[in-house]
């Protein structure tokens, strides 16, 4: 169980990496292309609300998973642990890198609908994980979800990359279904941001060959 978790995982990461290291390669120059406001905004929020965490332990207690509580009526319980990261520094770095490296490609790819794209899979990752693990938080659900659209993005437009490309967005899709099937909320949480994505517009849809 472990190690496919680690793999899965791994296997997801590193395909972002490489397919975000590609998708970079947009002429950011082009005048449609806008500063991507929405990111700051998200990244700001999380990395407020986190470093709050630190000085103010109880917001971590009222943000974070808690299932009893949710069934009590806390009903922000559902997005709130999108917000803070129980697990320590650790989780910390790990979570803002994904912030940081995805989030603002994302909105320029996606455009507004990048809130559709960070907040839709994150509840859903933080539902499935209600169900196993209710008592945690974080933003790699809605991390996972952006990556989902970034693989998307890569498939979408096909005609234009190179197959590596292709055939690594395909497999980090299958390994999220593996996840999934193994209990990680990363999983679903990738394969609906990925569904999200088909539905979106996309922008700067002139890639580099």
């Amino acid at each position: 169980m472990q190690q496919i978790w680690i793999v899965g995982n791994g296997l997801i990461i590193i395909s972002s990496i490489i397919c975000m290291s590609y998708l970079y390669q947009f002429d950011w120059r082009n005048p449609k292309s806008r500063w991507p406001l929405l990111s700051v905004l998200i990244i700001g929020i999380t990395i407020l609300i986190t470093g709050l965490q630190f000085i103010f332990p109880e917001i971590l207690s009222l943000f974070r998973r808690n299932y009893q509580g949710l069934m009590a009526g806390e009903w922000w319980r559902m997005i709130t642990p999108l917000f803070v990261q129980p697990q320590g520094w650790m989780q910390c770095f790990s979570n803002a890198f994904f912030l940081l490296a995805f989030v603002p490609l994302a909105e320029r790819l996606y455009g507004k609908g990048l809130l559709a794209l960070y907040f839709i899979p994150g509840i859903a990752g933080q539902i499935v994980n209600y169900l196993w693990s209710p008592d945690g938080g974080g933003s790699s659900t809605a991390a996972f979800g952006v990556m989902g659209g970034l693989f998307v993005y890569i498939i979408r437009h096909r005609s234009l990359v190179p197959r590596f490309y292709i055939s690594i967005a395909i497999a980090a899709l299958c390994a999220a279904a593996v996840l999934g099937f193994f209990r990680d909320g990363h999983g679903p949480a990738l394969l609906v941001g990925a569904c999200v994505a088909t539905i979106l517009r996309t922008q700067l849809p002139g890639l580099k060959k």
